[in-house]
């Protein structure tokens, strides 16, 4: 979409780019960067029902607002992973594992295809 606007009596000629600002002040805005200028414009006060509002979360946007969502996929869920990045679990089926990867690939080689036992052929 091309715009023509003017700025202190210069005229503005951009393109914007439209894009969601996960996490920001209105992470289920849209949101549009003006190309080749740093800053930009609220196009909608909402994007699409179920668009994710932040990258490190499974919350949603509803009707311009961010939901959360459990780790079960459950809008409203106070269901989290535990340390061992099991949902809903108490962090007793880790395993732990010690010690240090000393084994070196060989550089190169032949490239081959799995079997079904799991050896390379």
């Amino acid at each position: 979409m091309s715009l023509h606007h003017s700025f202190l009596g210069e005229p503005l000629h951009f393109f914007h780019l439209c894009f969601v600002c996960l996490g920001g002040v209105k992470p289920c805005a849209l949101n549009c960067l003006a190309e080749g200028y740093n800053f930009y414009t609220e196009r909608a006060p909402a994007v699409i029902d179920g668009t994710q509002c932040n990258a490190d979360s499974l919350d949603i946007c509803i009707n311009g607002e961010c939901k959360h969502v459990g780790c079960d996929n459950i809008l409203g869920s106070d269901a989290r992973e535990d340390r061992c990045r099991v949902c809903g679990g108490d962090g007793s089926t880790c395993d732990a594992i010690e010690g240090f990867f000393n084994d070196s690939l060989p550089r190169g080689g032949e490239y081959g295809e799995n079997s079904s036992s799991g050896e390379l052929r």
